[in-house]
């Protein structure tokens, strides 16, 4: 028996030259599957898919990629307009507060943990 997705969360806020529409969920879903329901989504309203204009992502092209396109989180500082993205719509509460938290009353109780034996802390990926 297969399980229905949960209702998708939502966050449209203002990007400068227009709105970006992201959507959260808990599970994770295959990038052709995300793929297939943006473009479904975007011919039911009407909004033709062309660079500059009406943009998805992930797109076609990233299912080929060993990394998608970042875009910016709602709410960060965009370096062209020097202003940070208004958040105009959300639903996303609800799942925020379900979520752990890191901090019990604010900025500075999270502990610092260093690495294992003193080693430099990295973002490259390495394996063993």
């Amino acid at each position: 028996m297969q399980q229905q997705p949960q209702q998708p969360y939502l966050i449209l806020s203002a990007s400068g030259n227009g709105y970006h529409l992201h959507i959260i969920t808990r599970e994770f879903y295959p990038v052709g599957k995300w793929i297939v329901l943006l473009k479904t989504v975007c011919d039911w309203i009407g909004a033709p898919i062309a660079d500059g204009s009406c943009e998805i992502f992930p797109n076609e092209r990233a299912e080929s990629k060993l990394f998608g396109k970042a875009i910016r989180a709602p709410g960060t500082l965009n370096p062209k307009t020097g202003k940070v993205s208004l958040i105009e719509i959300q639903t996303v509460g609800p799942l925020l507060e379900t979520l752990p938290r890191a901090w019990s009353s604010g900025v500075g109780n999270l502990q610092r943990a260093l690495p294992r034996n003193n080693a430099e802390v990295s973002l490259h990926k390495r394996t063993r």
